[in-house]
């Protein structure tokens, strides 16, 4: 019950009271206030590798850990995804959980460890992800690279942590509020006239917000990224699809352009997703669209990622010599190894790729004829590629061969 009782205490975070009501729940409207409503039970069961237990005691709304899958089935995680729901901040239980199963599983199939999670909603909303946040890093420790992923009102709580935490490595806010007293004034797309003319969307995602954190400029300031962006040291992804009728794509360019403001090399991208049919947040995207929000999401988190490990072939060696050594990468499996000599006085790079053993395993030897290569001084790197094309070379940049 202690940690249950910390996470309700008010912090830096924590917006004041609510305004009296005078209209019933979660309308958006003045006075409606915000009323916690559980989606319901989970829509299927859950798959292999997911469990509801694994964080202690003391969680504040449910939960699903999700283990790696695929070629990363039983392998040491790459990393943590954070997945948040949305749903106005009202909408919470184990089915809204359930809705960032698709992202999730796309994260596992990459070897990630997700947790997706929900939380109590409204005013407890910032204070429960602020909580899982704190516990999964109190868990993996330091040395692991966690982000967060939210959609709608989730987008707004994971970039918030962004704001909060600068441990955590990445942040995605798909159709995110993060400037909440800014919303009423900007517009939103218009499905009776597609102009960019209609404000109702963004006030309505603005009443909801206010119902849950307040509805004074400074509740909405401390719930609103935009006001923390020099906080922000993750790397950000600030994604919306071009119909979007209730959070403006201006909510993603201000918030790119406050955090680059006070960090000029920053990486922020913020990605407009051409209309279609294909299902997004708010709105449908266009199969491109979507192709290209999963190569940036890919370029996000690129760098945090661990590479292959690969040993030093430290040989001088004879013409014909067999060069060997291993590669191991503890989230991936080994795709292949390949090595590079290099004449030291001259000459074009001979590439040739090593026999493989054990390659689709996270540990491999591999070896590589010498033969044919040129007499005298050459360097050799060796480079091994993982399953998902992280690339490792030799620690040494070159190891010096004196082929005879």
């Amino acid at each position: 019950m202690a940690l249950l009782a910390a996470v309700t205490v008010a912090g830096p975070l924590m917006p004041t009271s609510l305004q009296a009501a005078t209209w019933p729940p979660n309308l958006g409207l003045p006075g409606s206030p915000c009323v916690p409503i559980d989606a319901g039970p989970l829509p299927t069961p859950l798959g292999p590798g997911v469990s509801t237990n694994g964080l202690g005691p003391g969680a504040p709304a449910y939960y699903e850990i999700g283990l790696p899958t695929g070629v990363y089935a039983g392998l040491r995680p790459k990393a943590v995804m954070l997945a948040i729901h949305g749903g106005a901040w009202f909408v919470v239980g184990p089915a809204a959980a359930a809705t960032e199963r698709l992202e999730v599983e796309r994260w596992r199939a990459a070897g990630w460890l997700t947790v997706n999670i929900s939380y109590r909603g409204c005013a407890d909303s910032i204070a429960d992800v602020s909580w899982f946040y704190r516990r999964v890093r109190e868990i993996m420790g330091p040395g692991y690279e966690i982000c967060a992923t939210g959609s709608s009102a989730g987008g707004q709580l994971a970039t918030l942590l962004a704001t909060t935490f600068p441990d955590l490595g990445c942040a995605i806010g798909q159709a995110a509020p993060t400037d909440l007293a800014g919303l009423a004034t900007e517009t939103a797309y218009d499905l009776l006239n597609g102009a960019f003319d209609q404000t109702f969307g963004p006030i309505l995602t603005q009443g909801w917000a206010a119902a849950a954190f307040g509805t004074d400029a400074a509740s909405l300031g401390v719930a609103s990224p935009i006001l923390h962006a020099a906080n922000v040291r993750a790397r950000l992804l600030l994604a919306a699809a071009y119909d979007d009728m209730a959070v403006p794509f201006q909510q993603a360019t201000d918030l790119a352009a406050a955090v680059k403001a006070a960090h000029p090399d920053a990486y922020v991208d913020a990605y407009r997703l051409a209309p279609g049919l294909d299902g997004f947040i708010h709105a449908g995207v266009s199969p491109q669209a979507l192709s290209d929000y999963r190569a940036r999401e890919d370029a996000l988190v690129a760098p945090l990622l661990p590479a292959p490990v690969i040993n030093d072939p430290g040989l001088f060696i004879p013409a014909g010599t067999v060069l060997t050594g291993s590669a191991s990468d503890p989230s991936a499996a080994i795709a292949s190894v390949a090595i590079t000599f290099t004449p030291a006085f001259g000459g074009a790079p001979v590439v040739r790729t090593a026999a493989c053993s054990r390659c689709g395993t996270s540990w491999v030897t591999w070896s590589v004829d010498t033969s044919g290569l040129a007499a005298g001084f050459s360097t050799a790197v060796a480079a091994a590629t993982s399953a998902a094309g992280n690339v490792g070379y030799s620690f040494v940049p070159g190891i010096g061969l004196l082929i005879r």
